[in-house]
């Protein structure tokens, strides 16, 4: 074996402990948050749970901000990975049973990672303004992704009502409730029946003439 090798070999073991690291550090700090909240949580209590020292945890994040970063970046990771899984069986579906595919993803990828969309949702009024813009943008993919299907079905004629922006996002926001708002809605309905009336929902606002239930 060549140096070169041995070098690029020995790089990517150090990122695999970087990465590592930072893991335990997103996902200590995230307990934390959801714990005390994210005001009241400082980067020295971060570093005493983890018994190292508060220097250590600034080699990973330059901010507690940017350890909100990193919890966005392990929610769209997730959530990309579903719909990707999804979206590879679109071409043989109407639009109507891809929405219903893509809002099940959704929704499963809210209920994996329940602590995470509710501290999101909680902590946007504390960032910045590039904070701020980064969630806004992360929830705006989602959206785009809902207002692709709903492209489709205009085309077709499966659904009328042309404003796809504001239904994707309302879409969005309907799966995110089951974060939010999970211990109250579970009084009346689990996971699947939730996604079920979100999926009825959305396409009665797609298709507000007819007043069929879902196929």
């Amino acid at each position: 074996m060549t140096a070169e090798p041995l070098l690029k070999h020995s790089e990517k073991l150090s990122m695999t402990r970087h990465d590592a690291k930072l893991q335990q550090i997103t996902d200590t700090a995230t307990s934390l948050f959801v714990q005390k909240g994210y005001n009241e949580t400082t980067v020295d209590e971060i570093a005493k749970d983890l018994k190292i020292s508060k220097g250590s945890i600034y080699t990973y994040i330059k901010s507690k901000q940017d350890i909100v970063f990193q919890i966005l970046i392990h929610v769209e990771n997730t959530w990309k990975a579903k719909f990707d899984q999804v979206e590879e069986s679109f071409a043989g579906m109407t639009a109507v049973d891809s929405l219903k595919a893509a809002i099940k993803a959704y929704i499963s990828t809210v209920d994996q990672r329940q602590n995470e969309y509710i501290l999101l949702n909680h902590i946007v009024v504390s960032l910045d303004n590039k904070g701020r813009k980064q969630l806004l943008g992360s929830v705006r993919q989602v959206a785009g992704k809902f207002e692709k299907i709903i492209s489709r079905g205009l085309e077709s004629g499966e659904f009328c009502n042309p404003q796809k922006e504001t239904i994707g996002f309302i879409v969005t926001r309907l799966c995110s409730d089951w974060a939010n708002n999970r211990w109250f809605l579970r009084r009346y309905m689990d996971l699947n029946s939730y996604t079920d009336f979100v999926s009825e929902m959305a396409i009665r606002m797609l298709r507000p003439n007819k007043v069929d239930t879902l196929p």
